[in-house]
């Protein structure tokens, strides 16, 4: 019998993760997406992947440029994690410099990871991109407060350092 994709939803936000914003540059325009589904994958060579839903401008915009970013949110950034959960985010009001390769970076993030496309798998209702780590930054916050945007059962939630 299958699982029922709602209850598998439901089990799977038991399990906290950060939140990162995920962000690509093509043709001038800018374009940047939430995202919780960022992992390691490889130090030899350096790599990640990300898992896009289907569609997304941000995904299009990723392998049109074939590089992105992924900036890892600090907790008092919920609301630019707000921002590029819509698909309507733009990068308007969202503080951010450009890198040499066309990729956004936020300001004020915990810290950023600049990628080059690797690949692209099917993922069911999403699709898995393998970025190639070209470059990486710290936080670029004047405080030390280092505490990461988390979600867990629906919510953000935030984590004291000790």
């Amino acid at each position: 019998m299958p699982v029922d994709p709602l209850e598998y939803r439901q089990i799977f936000g038991g399990f906290a993760t950060g939140v990162t914003v995920v962000t690509a540059s093509h043709a001038g325009v800018s374009y940047g997406m939430t995202a919780n589904s960022v992992t390691s994958l490889s130090l030899e060579p350096c790599l990640l992947l990300v898992c896009f839903i289907r569609g997304s401008q941000t995904l299009i915009a990723v392998k049109e440029a074939g590089w992105f970013g992924v900036n890892i949110l600090h907790a008092d950034q919920e609301d630019i994690s707000n921002t590029f959960a819509r698909t309507t985010g733009t990068f308007d009001e969202v503080a951010h410099t450009v890198d040499p390769h066309g990729v956004p970076i936020l300001d004020g993030s915990l810290g950023h990871i600049v990628c080059r496309l690797s690949s692209v798998t099917d993922g069911g209702d999403h699709e898995i991109v393998v970025g190639e780590v070209v470059d990486t930054g710290p936080s670029t916050r004047a405080d030390t407060d280092d505490s990461p945007l988390l979600f867990f059962r629906g919510k953000y939630r935030s984590m004291e350092t000790r």
